[in-house]
């Protein structure tokens, strides 16, 4: 996988995920939610909402990396259902842009990007391991919140890798 940008956009595919557009030249980080409706009692992907954030970038070069997911041990069937999904719908968006993407597993950006955080949960190493890369990037869901969100910093260390070690 080569990656022939400065701009990589990296997401994290989960419901409650987020999009990171890296300026890999300067180290400016811009974010999206993941986009959602509201269903009943419940959330679920907003298909146009998740096409419009990447028809942003189409035809400007951008290179688009993507967690891959897998049913993992202990998980619930809901959450494994919902991370598949919207893999799958952050794929078929891309593709049908005609953007240029890459999948990669969890294991591997995060062996390279959490340089020498070792044990520990994942949420946690991925919190520090955004906060060395990007000390001024605030990385609260929402001004309200009190502390970071590690899926917003997924994305960001998601497109770190892609656009250094890609």
């Amino acid at each position: 996988m080569t990656v022939k940008t400065n701009r990589v956009i990296g997401i994290d595919p989960g419901l409650t995920g987020f999009v990171a557009l890296l300026h890999a030249d300067t180290g400016d980080v811009e974010f999206s939610q993941t986009p959602t409706l509201k269903l009943g009692k419940k959330n679920d992907f907003d298909l146009t909402g998740m096409f419009n954030i990447l028809l942003e970038y189409k035809g400007s070069g951008v290179e688009v990396i993507i967690e891959h997911q897998q049913a993992y041990p202990k998980q619930g069937l809901s959450s494994t259902f919902n991370a598949g999904k919207g893999y799958g719908l952050w794929i078929m968006a891309v593709h049908a842009l005609g953007m240029g993407y890459h999948i990669i597993s969890p294991r591997k950006w995060q062996g390279k990007v959490y340089n020498g955080l070792n044990g520990g949960n994942p949420k946690e190493k991925s919190v520090i391991a955004a906060q060395r890369l990007f000390p001024d990037v605030d990385f609260r869901r929402s001004p309200r919140c009190k502390i970071p969100d590690h899926n917003k910093c997924d994305a960001a260390l998601i497109a770190y890798y892609g656009a250094h070690y890609a």
